[in-house]
């Protein structure tokens, strides 16, 4: 049935006010998002009637047509591009100067930004969120690739010099062992 999933999750976060304030003001934020998101899909599949489950609950009901007029309208280019801007500001803040690790921190804010978006909206989203730098998940699994291959951590720093403390992993530290086993079972160091 449309919208029930939405409307049990409003029954959720209602009994959540009794016990947790903050708990639960997160739960009506997701109820709203889940609520707009159900009339874009609506929008989106030709169906413009509110479901049963929305009809006696003004919150539902109004975030419901919010969804629909933002289907309706397509992507705010404009206010896209100015989170778009905030997020690459804030991934460049935290990335050490290494362009992969901002890609990487700058790729994933997207993805979070993107789960709001309308299935229609999302082609005209990415086109934005290139100009920054965003990569596909598969990009970026290919980058990390590369950098592993070339001696690189995963924050495109090379091995060894990261401020992070990266360094190569346990199989490629040389060992000062000789590879014989002594007789007790040990192995036996080499400047013994």
């Amino acid at each position: 049935m449309r919208g029930l999933d939405t409307r049990v999750l409003l029954a959720n976060a209602r009994i959540m006010q009794l016990v947790d304030m903050q708990k639960a003001a997160g739960l009506m934020a997701t109820v709203e998002r889940l609520a707009e998101k159900d009339g874009m899909t609506d929008a989106a599949n030709g169906i413009h009637t509110m479901p049963v489950m929305f009809d006696d609950e003004l919150l539902l009901a109004s975030r419901w047509c919010a969804g629909q007029q933002r289907h309706a309208q397509g992507l705010d280019k404009a206010q896209w591009r100015a989170l778009c801007e905030k997020l690459a500001a804030d991934a460049n803040h935290g990335c050490g100067l290494s362009y992969d690790y901002y890609v990487s921190r700058l790729s994933a804010a997207v993805d979070r930004a993107m789960y709001d978006l309308a299935e229609h909206e999302r082609a005209d989203a990415l086109a934005i969120a290139m100009e920054f730098g965003y990569e596909t998940v598969n990009e970026r699994e290919q980058t990390a690739i590369d950098n592993a291959n070339d001696g690189y951590c995963t924050h495109g720093i090379e091995m060894g010099c990261c401020p992070a403390g990266c360094d190569y992993p346990d199989e490629y530290v040389e060992y000062d062992f000789d590879p014989e086993i002594c007789h007790d079972g040990q192995e036996r160091c080499v400047d013994e």
